[in-house]
């Protein structure tokens, strides 16, 4: 994650879905208890995902209830990819990002 610069990972078994880790996870749920814990032990199991169909507008909706600024997108139980508050920035209206950034702590 450090080496590129990202804070969210999905995590899939057999091209399914089955939860994200991000740094955050890392920090709170693995280094304060210690050794010998495994991604299983840390990642976010119920997570919030976009399909490769969704409107931004509802991707941002679904980014503030969660309070998350990145979201896995996949077709079915199939992970297709990730969608960020910068590739809304960027490829769509910036005021969804900005919407986004408004309901969300600085780094989730």
């Amino acid at each position: 994650m450090k080496a590129h610069d990202i804070g969210m990972l999905p995590v899939v078994d057999n091209g399914r879905l089955i939860g994200v880790v991000t740094d955050r996870d890392i920090v709170v749920r693995g280094l304060a208890t210690g050794d010998g814990v495994t991604i299983s032990d840390v990642l976010t199991r119920d997570v919030v995902v976009a399909a490769p169909g969704d409107d931004p507008a509802d991707i941002v909706k679904k980014m503030s209830s969660a309070d998350v600024r990145r979201v896995p997108v996949c077709d079915g139980e199939r992970l297709v990819g990730v969608v960020s508050v910068g590739d809304l920035a960027v490829k769509a209206e910036p005021a969804l990002a900005g919407a986004v950034m408004e309901s969300t702590g600085p780094t989730r």
